[in-house]
């Protein structure tokens, strides 16, 4: 398979994927956001009670403390069990460093709280886990820094000296410039080690393959898609010349489920990206994970493809071992991937409580502040007396 015919193979799985476009999931997953938050149902009669129950809000927040308590409720979140007396010091250790890595090097109590949340409330809640590469860059300025400090600098390959001046060793300072000369100088270090990293992913910006029934070595085809902006990409290490003429927009930036997250709070961002600066514009990039057999051998490899843009670029394509999705939801369905959330549950009671909430308070209102025909013959004063 070439490249050409890869890109053609990639289209074709994101624009099928669950996700992609607004299907039966997504609307389901956007109308239990519009439940929790107590939006309108759009039945409401003008002059009517329009109040909103909040079952979906209340039952879900009154189980996130169980769920907390029982995967987030301590320090030591992840322990590893010794098989025989030999292997205690190596498995106290192991369980150290994993802890470490969840609860101090990632927000391990946040990930978990997010994956549950939106297993609770949308069905799946997907965590990504996997080693990251990307480029960290910091810049600093430094004063006072005699030729040998300088030397060692130019041979570190993490260290680009962006400006230096040059000046004469004075005071105090001379006793650290052996030759009489200190610098001045603004550098940009560029680190690239790699750590463990871990997020929540919004469940809209994961895709799948719809023949796909769980998330294991089996699944055809599974990708994250998410904004970023060209600074974003460039630190990650991809080459800037190929980002320079990616298009910023498709009509993903109008997911409807992403669309009800904001919409209660007014903070939804136009997808016009009005940025003047080139580095903060933002573009689509698909992280995908597709099997496909690239090589020729007649086996499918599973597959790391970055994929950016409406012109779908081809960033990176390497083999890999698995991809890097972890996946809970509260109710499994047999022989599906995706199950039922407790949103799911309780919308129904939501909408009947509200609508007997409405007519027992317009019930009360009516007659409470009742509408009289008054003649000649009822006198006024009376009528006007309020009194059991």
């Amino acid at each position: 398979m070439d490249e050409e015919g890869l890109k053609s193979y990639l289209s074709q799985q994101i624009t099928s994927s669950i996700g992609y476009i607004s299907g039966q999931v997504s609307e389901s997953r956007r109308k239990a956001l519009e439940y929790y938050y107590g939006e309108p149902f759009g039945n409401e009669v003008e002059g009517r009670s329009q109040v909103v129950s909040t079952e979906v809000q209340d039952v879900i927040e009154s189980l996130m403390p169980d769920f907390m308590e029982i995967f987030a409720g301590g320090d030591t979140v992840v322990e590893v069990e010794p098989v025989g007396p030999e292997d205690e010091a190596n498995a106290q250790q192991a369980t150290d460093v994993l802890n470490y890595i969840w609860n101090t090097q990632n927000d391990g109590f946040g990930i978990t709280h997010d994956v549950i949340k939106d297993g609770l409330l949308q069905k799946n809640g997907i965590a990504k886990i996997w080693w990251d590469k990307s480029e960290e860059i910091s810049k600093e300025n430094l004063e006072n820094v005699n030729s040998l400090s300088l030397q060692e600098m130019l041979n570190d390959p993490e260290v680009e000296i962006v400006r230096q001046t040059q000046k004469n060793a004075e005071g105090d300072f001379s006793q650290y410039a052996p030759d009489g000369i200190l610098y001045d100088l603004e550098i940009k270090r560029t680190s690239k080690k790699g750590r463990t990293k871990a997020i929540a992913i919004p469940p809209e910006e994961f895709l799948c393959s719809r023949q796909m029934t769980k998330l294991d070595d089996s699944a055809p085809f599974v990708a994250h898609r998410s904004r970023k902006t060209i600074s974003e990409l460039i630190e990650m290490g991809f080459d800037r010349e190929l980002l320079e003429d990616i298009p910023s927009e498709d009509d993903q930036a109008y997911a409807d489920e992403a669309v009800a997250r904001y919409e209660m709070d007014d903070e939804w961002q136009e997808s016009q990206d009005n940025n003047t600066d080139p580095s903060m514009r933002r573009v689509w990039l698909y992280e995908c994970y597709p099997l496909v057999d690239f090589d020729g051998d007649g086996v499918a490899e599973r597959r790391l493809i970055h994929y950016v843009g409406n012109g779908k670029r081809l960033l990176t394509n390497e083999e890999i071992e698995e991809h890097p999705f972890v996946n809970f939801t509260p109710i499994r369905m047999p022989h599906k991937f995706f199950g039922r959330s407790i949103a799911d549950l309780v919308m129904d009671v939501q909408l009947i409580k509200s609508a007997i909430q409405r007519q027992l308070l317009d019930n009360m209102w009516m007659v409470n502040n009742g509408r009289s025909a008054i003649s000649s013959k009822v006198n006024l004063d009376d009528w006007l007396t309020n009194r059991p």
